[in-house]
């Protein structure tokens, strides 16, 4: 099992969030959902990770 360790948050949150995890991992509807959704703000992340690598190149 997986022990993880986040600052400021109770164990209840920790259960609540690996439920959560879990229901999604088990939904295939929720995960395309959620990866579509994500998407975007990786590649957002991505270009401004390029853009900070070029100029400070």
């Amino acid at each position: 099992m997986t022990h993880i360790a986040v600052l400021g948050s109770t164990n209840m949150d920790l259960v609540a969030y690996v439920a959560k995890a879990r229901a999604a991992a088990a939904s295939p509807s929720v995960r395309r959902v959620g990866a579509s959704s994500s998407m975007p703000y990786r590649s957002e992340i991505d270009a401004q990770a390029a853009s900070n690598n070029r100029h400070s190149a």
